[in-house]
This record gives structure tokens, sequence and C-alpha cells, in this order.
């Protein structure tokens, strides 16, 4: 019985090309930064006029994330945020678009983090990290968050990118003061 179980998954590796899920686990990189948030925002698309079909500025392109040419390897994103000189209870609103090819782009969440108390670099300065994220998914699956109940631990929020090549981050409200706002993924 043995050997014909082992028979039967080798056959069925050979059927299928011997693909396996692959799963790439980079390091986190910027996705969206803001500086002299207590200034401007960035503008919501859905406010836009002319809400057109093609290329938004400072989209990230997932089909290179991963090198020129190969593919669109990301399967899923998180998300995490850190701002320089904000305070405990400072909130952001960040909006996450995703496109398709030759598409519009589409609204998958807005994001309201709030500042918390852990350091980004572990000195004493306001570099803060958001502790929780409030989400209004608007997307066709469902977003996730882990460690978000205000624990002054590093929130962060996963997003399956289902049907998405391209993504954009907007931060399109702030309370608080802080000056720089930077968002960080990886994908998988």
């Amino acid at each position: 019985m043995r050997k014909w179980t082992i028979a039967i998954i080798v056959l069925a590796l050979m059927v299928c090309g011997g693909s396996v899920l692959e799963t790439s686990i980079p390091a986190y990189r910027t996705f969206d930064t803001l500086v002299d948030a207590s200034n401007a925002v960035d503008s919501d698309l859905a406010a836009a006029t002319g809400f057109g079909i093609g290329a938004v500025t400072g989209e990230i392109d997932l089909a290179t994330v991963a090198g020129v040419g190969k593919g669109v390897s990301a399967n899923s994103i998180v998300l995490t945020l850190h701002a320089a000189t904000a305070a405990d209870g400072d909130t952001l609103t960040q909006k996450i678009y995703g496109r398709s090819e030759n598409g519009p782009p589409q609204l998958i969440a807005s994001i309201v983090w709030t500042i918390g108390t852990a350091r980004a670099d572990g000195s004493t300065a306001t570099l803060l990290w958001a502790d929780t994220a409030a989400v209004t998914d608007t997307h066709l699956t469902t977003i996730a968050t882990a460690d978000g109940a205000g624990s002054n631990r590093v929130v962060s929020v996963w997003v399956d990118l289902t049907g998405y090549r391209f993504l954009t981050s907007l931060i399109t409200a702030q309370t608080g003061d802080p000056t720089t706002i930077t968002v960080f993924y990886r994908y998988f």
C-alpha cells in the first residue's frame, strides 16, 4: 500500500509540473511617505474628477517588486506605519487602492492608524509606531489586523491582493502633529 501511495504522489507531482506553492518573505519596504503632514495630506482618489484608467503617481507595481520580469509574486501584503514627532493617540487615515492592468484604481480599504508609545528606533525620540488599526474594508476578501488592540506594540494589517497588479497608498487625514508619516509593506 505504501509503494502505491508514494507512486501516486510522484505521479501527481509530475502531472502538476512539480509546482509547489512558493512564498517569498522579503524585508519591509517603504510604501508611502508623507513629509510635513501637519500642513498637507494627500488628496483621496475617490474625491478626484476624471477618475480614469491608467497609472497613479507613486503606485507599486507588484510584477516588479521581486525583480523585473518575474511575474506577480505578491499574493498578500502586510502594512505597518510609524510617524515622526507623533504623540500617543495621534491618528492617521490611509486609503489603499488597487488596480489591475489597464483598470481604474479601486478602493481596497480605509485604515485609521492610532499611534502608540512603541519607539521606532528604541530611543527617546518621538518616532512612534501605530498600535491600533481600524479598517473599513471594501475589498473582495477579508482584511485582518494583528496585535492591534491598543497594546503599545506594533500593529500590522494584512490584505489579500487577489486580482491586483498595482497598489497606491494615500494618507488623507491626520490628527495631532506628526511631521513625517512612513507606511511600510512586505509581500508574500
